[in-house]
């Protein structure tokens, strides 16, 4: 990465001798380092840099926009020469305002610089060593199509004409295995991925047990009966489909979106939406790969509770929605780029863990499905009306215990609805954050069931 004391200095010394009065310079810095194998031996390394600046520049009520990739003085000024001006012809939003904090902060908590001295070999060794280990745990292993290592690191500076100064430095890791598995005419795929802060974290042998017991555990699958099942979603999957419903750009709980008459749940603030077990969280300093001490706008970030035992108490907002609806930012403007400004996003969300285990879970089911895996979220979920037809796999469950494998089928319903009908919840809530929501296992009354 460059140097951070080069950038502070660019950027402070143009903004100080910049004539725009209401301006913001969005500094971002990533590097991206990808390793493959296959057959024993690294068959891919990729590594990518990417750094940019996003300017914003407000005019009254008007606010203009630009972006450069090259990090000097010129450019810069440049960039905001460009956003300043495109601000007049920019409609008018009340919304349009940057925040005026003070004072310089940098936050390293969630950089891990251990994973700088790993050196090239052994994070080679390690995903030879998780492809190598997949392939020998049983002989019905017949394929490893993917063995990943990955790793990310990231600078990010927001700063601003009003003094303030704000920058973060982030980094993370994880892994990704595909194993398939044959038996005959039985062929089965399974994947596992985990994510970690640091290299150490990983194991290559708990990876490839994991996939591994994953893909055997598929032999024999027998037909779902359809119907209306009593369904209980692993961590991994509840994850998923909350994550597709909370945390997306047309998620319900955003202010923007209950601002302007996109939320579902705009006139239930304040009242039951979801079942008792129901609260939710966003977690943003809670130590993992999705932390972070400040949003892009600056702000501060908190935890926030969004659901408390069922009721819809707090949207989120970014300065914009802040703004519009005349309350107080929740720290929660985010940016996808440094060529796109902030929207609204959640950093660190989670379904609150129940007490019970899964096992006591599975051993309240008389008849039911576990599911296990979920796909298709791109395709078969509707985040405006909450409708989902997923394709699934898992396991019935049969007099509180888990049963037979099942093929392929699909289960469909309203997330709306489904968030009523939770009468349970694990304490198994995934710690690693590889999806964009963190969920226990969770027992839901109903769902239906096309096997």
């Amino acid at each position: 990465m460059r140097d951070s004391s080069q950038v502070r200095e660019l950027i402070t010394t143009v903004i100080e001798s910049s004539k725009v009065p209401s301006l913001e310079i969005y500094y971002m810095s990533s590097q991206d380092l990808q390793i493959a194998a296959y057959d024993g031996r690294v068959s891919q390394v990729t590594q990518a840099r990417k750094e940019g600046i996003g300017v914003r520049a407000v005019a009254d009520t008007r606010m203009g926009s630009a972006f450069t990739e090259r990090i000097d003085a010129k450019s810069l000024r440049a960039a905001i020469k460009q956003a300043h001006a495109s601000a007049e012809y920019m409609h008018e939003d009340p919304g349009f305002v940057l925040y005026p904090g003070t004072g310089t902060s940098v936050s390293e908590r969630y950089y891990h610089p251990e994973n700088d001295q790993i050196s090239m070999d052994d994070k080679k060794s390690f995903v030879c060593k998780l492809e190598k280990a997949a392939r020998s745990l049983d002989r019905k292993i017949t394929s490893v199509p993917h063995a990943y290592y990955v790793e990310s690191r990231r600078r990010i500076i927001t700063a601003g004409s009003s003094g303030l100064f704000r920058e973060q430095m982030s980094s993370s890791c994880g892994s990704l295995l595909q194993v398939v598995a044959k038996s005959g005419k039985d062929v089965q795929q399974a994947s596992i991925s985990r994510s970690a802060l640091s290299f150490y974290e990983l194991s290559p042998l708990q990876l490839a047990l994991d996939a591994v017991m994953k893909a055997l555990d598929k032999m024999k699958a027998k037909q779902a009966e359809s119907g209306t099942w009593e369904v209980l979603f692993s961590s991994e999957t509840a994850s998923k489909l909350l994550g597709a419903f909370l945390n997306t750009p047309h998620s319900h709980v955003y202010g923007e979106n209950i601002q302007k008459g996109r939320s579902r749940l705009a006139e239930l603030l304040g009242k039951p939406a979801a079942s008792k077990l129901f609260t939710v969280q966003d977690r943003p300093k809670q130590g993992t790969i999705r932390s972070r001490d400040f949003d892009d706008e600056g702000f501060p970030t908190k935890d926030v509770t969004l659901f408390f035992e069922g009721k819809f108490i707090s949207p989120v907002h970014s300065i914009y929605s802040a703004k519009r609806g005349r309350c107080a930012p929740t720290g929660h403007g985010v940016r996808p780029g440094y060529t796109a400004g902030p929207a609204t996003a959640l950093h660190d969300p989670c379904l609150v863990n129940g007490e019970a285990t899964l096992d006591d879970l599975t051993a309240g089911v008389d008849r039911g499905i576990y599911v296990t895996e979920l796909e298709g979220l791109h395709a078969g979920f509707d985040p405006i009306t909450g409708s989902f037809s997923l394709s699934a796999r898992g396991f019935s469950i049969e007099r509180g215990e888990i049963a037979a494998p099942l093929k392929q089928f699909t289960v469909a319903g309203n997330c709306f609805e489904l968030i009523q009908r939770i009468t349970a919840k694990a304490n198994d809530r995934r710690d690693d954050r590889f999806t964009s929501f963190s969920s226990p296992s969770i027992l839901v009354s109903s769902v239906s069931v096309s096997g």
